[in-house]
């Protein structure tokens, strides 16, 4: 889906989240999680290096949604979001 231009900052109306907030939010929550936590950690690796961001579409310029996903990432996936969070996404 990424490959074919799938977007990748579309937020949910429900939950304002995007796909790498899902992918975060799974990490820690989905059944399991902890057993999978290489593939969430592959999950938003994937979607950083593909453009995903760590802001809100209408403020690019705020930390708020990157302090989010920290806080409710897996270790793993903290750790992936923590490497890119120098770039500009």
């Amino acid at each position: 889906m990424i490959d074919a231009g799938a977007p990748l900052d579309l937020f949910d109306t429900t939950h304002d989240s995007s796909p790498l907030g899902w992918a975060v939010h799974g990490s820690r929550y989905s059944g399991d999680a902890a057993a999978r936590e290489a593939d969430y950690v592959e999950i938003a690796r994937m979607l950083l290096e593909a453009g995903s961001s760590l802001h809100y579409p209408d403020r690019p310029a705020d930390d708020a949604y990157r302090q989010r996903l920290l806080a409710d990432a897996s270790t793993g996936v903290e750790r992936v979001l923590r490497e890119t969070s120098h770039e500009d996404h």
